[in-house]
């Protein structure tokens, strides 16, 4: 049986941690987190624009002065830009494609590799 004192620290120390919990959520547990400092609703405020209606005004003022904005290609078929031009192609000579078995380490011959396979097989057919 028990005794009388360990029976009464572990209902003590339910009750501090009862009341700890409690007093913690009593403290933190309800408060509605803060507004972050950056973000504002978008719209009038206050009589004038947003910082977003002012952007968006002056993103359309700058769409407006590109669409006037005229290219030609006339600049194309000038002399002046013509004779700029050079040609700095190669031509390409024509070159063995490959070796004749790819998978094999690099400086070993194909001939050699043939010869070991012809003496390999030969072995295996005296058995």
């Amino acid at each position: 049986m028990m005794t009388k004192k360990p029976i009464l620290a572990v209902i003590v120390f339910g009750l501090v941690a009862v009341a700890i919990f409690a007093g913690y959520w009593w403290l933190f547990g309800e408060a509605t987190p803060p507004e972050p400092d950056g973000l504002r609703p978008a719209g009038f405020l206050e009589g004038g624009l947003t910082d977003t209606a002012q952007a968006n005004d002056q993103f359309l003022r700058l769409i407006a002065a590109m669409q006037r904005i005229n290219l030609t290609d006339e600049f194309l078929t000038s002399p002046l830009f013509l004779r700029g031009l050079q040609d700095h192609s190669v031509v390409l000579q024509r070159q063995p494609k490959g070796r004749p078995n790819p998978f094999l380490p690099i400086g070993v011959e194909a001939a050699a590799v043939a010869s070991t396979s012809g003496s390999s097989a030969s072995t295996t057919n005296r058995r």
